[in-house]
């Protein structure tokens, strides 16, 4: 019975024997993917990260990778690893194995952590360990006085986590890194708590990242990889974007992971899909056709699907077919297919998305299309140029393609060029026909063509990305704050010209390979394409210039206000969508200003019709106490002002009676203006500016008599009397020594008045021929310090400054038609409208111009890094042209 007795205990132990070997052999040969957490966003994969790779690594950045965090990953991943070799630099082998083993920094992207990273280097290999390096730097440190002189002393403590002992190693002037061997790997990180995890994780010996077949086996031909978990990366970005894009993160989690890897020379994707089918047997390859010369040449996204025999692509995927989409859809679909997303103006997104369907028989597409709209109801039908566009009262007709919830709610359609595309909206179909007739296509932009020359002929799918419009997505799907983090990452990354990838399955677990190329531009800033980007049709002729007020960017960015010749206000996204529409009794007198009135960052739109001051809402709404009925009827643009920019206003405005009337934010009249005779009628509005914490309130008669104010509505001199008559705004210059007021008359003179009183006349040029009617600016043309005087007389434009007293012209045009209005839109360039042409012209400083269809004077707005977008009215439109800037 003894003897039994130690039978089984000695074949307990040989088990347990047996077993601990099993076990150390097993923990020592563990993978370092097992050491990244779980929860981990994004892993960059050196292979490895020795000196001959380290040349490489800022070239990293510019893929994109430091928009995730605050610092460029890259440049972060070679401070970290040069501190890190710092610390243990006197131990030949740890050093050694920095430059030749592999190298895995993870990144949580968790706000907790902030832009810190975890870094596992592979050691399993080699013979280093991280005691022999904490022996030799603390002989240096004790023995070598030398070492003390020219090396920061380090001091290195011990912290025990269950039965690791994680070593500390920092330097008095801050820099601190946590480091810890185990199973053969060198775990590094400033944080002990991301050491801590990984430790956690090699305990645990089982996580999502050792199970990711991409990472798991380093890849010796490719020296850089990066990989995604598509699960936790839309998590962190759904912290990043602004709530309306919320939709698009589920598209990400269908990604179970993506991988990039570069050469040196290539760059290379593949992912891993979740919700898709094997894509061998759904995607099949087949010839490209034209749909190229179909969409517009300010495509900045395209994901183009080919088939090689129909539509029946779509019953492999786990999205059900409606029986409409079978019905009307099917019998035409062709071989291809596409979803676009052109150049985005705002963070309305959905203003820029289009589905391309290719037509195998566009007359039945037309025929089947019809009867939808017949028995399914539409909102609109009308014939637009040489296409019928149909906007469709049910978007279910799309369900296979578009998410509920997705842009295609009402979808407009036409068949433009063998396809069928459809938009969020008829305004957005417009637009796309516009380039299409023009010949503003992919299949016309050099720099596509020079790219997509490394595409095959033959494709299952393409992806196609304008790198030059990241800067415009991240605007348009992010938080401003992340935005503007990230601008030199994002401002990098728009000089990579077009990216293409063609798209491949590469096995039969759902995985896709991409095929990356990418091409510079060709074109420089200068010459970045400019255009039509939208028009929207209002219901009658435009009236009043585009005005455009600032806006968050959670709402659009930029508010365009026009009024029509009914006296309809209409704001305008600046991608041209219509806000929100308000009838007016009559037309606006003055430019429409946003006011920040209830301290929120909201605009106020504030302007004056002939009989009321209004304040509307950011929805068009009256704000309480508005309008603000006048005594008498307005005779020019009220003005609101803040005199002590603390968002406080007070409004002006001249009345037919001869008196300029204020008013605080309340409506109550204010003292020394309640009212302020001037005896005369006012056209020109009132000029207020400020100058050594004084303000000046400067009024203009008719006649030519210019009185300025302070505050309190007293006299700052006595009134100068020009020669008149004046119809135009005052100006003034600022930057001279002792500012200065300008004004022009209708015969093109200019007159000038200091804030002492001293008023001259300024004559600009004898042979101008300047007669009644003339119109006139006065502005920073040139090189933003002179102020130019611009004067346009019948068919005759000059321009010119002052020089140590003498009048200098640089500029001078005469046209063969008279032009009817000069203005300046900003600093460094001048307008001109031509209502018989319905032209408008934009010059530069030295005479460079580019001309635009329009009826009206134009605004610019800043929209991209390199153009501009001028608004004008154009007959009874909106117009948005891409303008290169100056």
């Amino acid at each position: 019975m003894r003897f039994k007795n130690f039978l089984l205990v000695a074949l307990l132990a040989a088990v347990a024997a047996i077993a601990i070997v099993v076990w150390f052999i097993f923990s020592k040969d563990k993978n370092p993917c097992a050491a990244i957490p779980s929860e981990t966003a994004i892993v960059l994969d050196f292979n490895p990260i020795g000196e001959d790779a380290q040349p490489r690594i800022p070239y990293i950045s510019n893929y994109g990778l430091g928009f995730f965090v605050e610092k460029s990953d890259a440049e972060y991943v070679q401070h970290q690893v040069y501190q890190a070799r710092q610390f243990v630099q006197y131990d030949g082998s740890l050093n050694h194995a920095f430059k030749t083993c592999r190298l895995l920094a993870a990144h949580p992207l968790r706000g907790d952590y902030g832009s810190q990273l975890l870094f596992v280097l592979d050691l399993r290999a080699t013979s280093a360990h991280l005691r022999n390096a904490l022996a030799r730097l603390k002989d240096k440190a004790n023995f070598d006085p030398a070492s003390r002189y020219f090396m920061e002393r380090v001091e290195v403590s011990p912290r025990q986590f269950r039965s690791d002992t994680l070593w500390t190693f920092a330097k008095p002037s801050g820099i601190t890194l946590v480091f810890v061997q185990k199973n053969g790997l060198l775990i590094f990180a400033q944080s002990v708590a991301l050491v801590e995890d990984a430790l956690a994780n090699l305990d645990a010996g089982d996580n999502w990242w050792s199970k990711c077949a991409y990472l798991r086996q380093p890849d010796p031909a490719q020296p850089f990889r990066a990989v995604f978990r598509g699960e936790v990366l839309a998590q962190r970005l759904g912290e990043r974007l602004l709530p309306q894009h919320q939709r698009l993160l589920p598209l990400l989690q269908n990604f179970d992971w993506l991988g990039l890897s570069w050469d040196g020379h290539t760059l290379r994707a593949e992912a891993g899909l979740k919700a898709l089918p094997n894509p061998r047997t759904a995607w099949d390859r087949n010839q490209l056709g034209d749909i190229y010369g179909v969409l517009p040449s300010n495509t900045a996204f395209a994901l183009r699907v080919g088939f090689s025999t129909s539509w029946p692509v779509l019953k492999k995927m786990d999205r059900p077919l409606s029986p409409d989409f079978e019905e009307f859809i099917g019998p035409w679909w062709g071989r291809e297919a596409a979803f676009v997303v052109t150049e985005p103006l705002s963070n309305h997104l959905a203003d820029h998305e289009f589905w391309v369907l290719e037509a195998r028989d566009t007359a039945r597409a037309s025929v089947l299309l019809r009867a939808y709209g017949q028995q399914r109801g539409l909102l609109k039908n009308y014939d637009y140029q040489t296409f019928v566009i149909r906007q469709l009262l049910d978007g279910g007709l799309l369900s296979p393609l578009a998410d509920e919830g997705s842009a295609f709610q009402n979808p407009a359609c036409a068949v433009v060029g063998g396809h069928v595309v459809f938009a969020a909206s008829p305004a957005a179909l417009e637009r796309w026909i516009d380039q299409y007739v023009v010949g503003e296509t992919l299949s016309a932009n050099a720099d596509f063509l020079q790219m997509a020359q490394s595409l095959p002929a033959e494709s299952g799918g393409a992806l196609l990305l304008n790198s030059a419009s990241l800067p415009a997505f991240a605007r348009s799907l992010c938080q401003p704050d992340g935005v503007r983090k990230n601008a030199l990452s994002l401002k990098a990354l728009a000089t990579m010209g077009w990216i293409g990838a063609d798209i491949r399955p590469s096995g039969n677990d759902g995985s896709l390979t991409l095929n990356i190329t990418h091409s510079p531009a060709l074109t420089t800033s200068a010459d970045a394409r400019t255009g039509l980007v939208w028009k929207t049709p209002l219901a009658a002729e435009v009236a009043l210039a585009p005005q455009v007020v600032s806006t968050p960017w959670e709402i659009g960015g930029m508010s365009i206000l026009v009024q029509d010749v009914r006296h309809q206000l209409y704001c305008l996204t600046q991608s041209g969508q219509l806000r929100w529409r308000r009838q007016l009794p009559g037309p606006i007198l003055s430019d429409v200003q946003g006011l920040n009135f209830f301290k929120n960052q909201m605009p106020c739109y504030f302007f004056n019709t002939p009989d009321a001051l209004w304040l509307l809402d950011e929805n068009g709404r009256d704000v309480e106490g508005f309008p603000l009925k006048l005594r008498s009827p307005a005779t020019n643009g009220a003005v609101s002002v803040s005199f002590g920019n603390n968002d406080e206003y007070d409004f002006f405005v001249a009345l037919e009676n001869g008196n300029v009337q204020g008013f605080n934010q309340l409506g109550q009249p204010l003292e020394g203006w309640n009212p302020q005779p001037v005896g005369e009628r006012l056209t020109a509005p009132l000029l207020h500016f400020q100058h050594e914490e004084k303000d000046y309130l400067a009024v203009l008669t008719r006649s030519g008599r210019l009185s300025v104010f302070g505050k309190n509505g007293q006299l700052r001199f006595p009134p100068v009397q020009f020669e008149g008559p004046f119809e135009g705004a005052m100006q003034v210059n600022l930057m001279a020594s002792t500012p200065c007021i300008v004004c022009f008359n209708t015969s093109g003179k200019a007159f000038a008045c200091d804030i002492t009183g001293r008023a001259s006349a300024l004559p600009l040029s004898p042979d101008e021929g300047a007669g009644a009617g003339a119109q006139s600016g006065f502005l920073p043309l040139g090189n933003g310090i002179n102020f130019e005087y611009a004067v346009l007389a019948g068919p005759t434009l000059t321009c010119g400054h002052y020089d140590e007293g003498q009048y200098r012209r640089f500029f001078f045009q005469k046209n063969d038609v008279p032009a009817d209005e000069v203005f300046m839109p900003q600093s460094g360039c001048m307008g001109l409208l031509r209502k018989q042409r319905r032209q408008v012209v934009l010059y530069w400083a030295g005479g460079r111009a580019a001309r635009f269809e329009g009826s009206t004077a134009f605004r610019l707005l800043g929209i991209w890094h390199n153009k501009q977008m001028l608004v004008v009215g154009n007959g009874a439109s909106v117009c948005g042209y891409a303008v290169a800037a100056k």
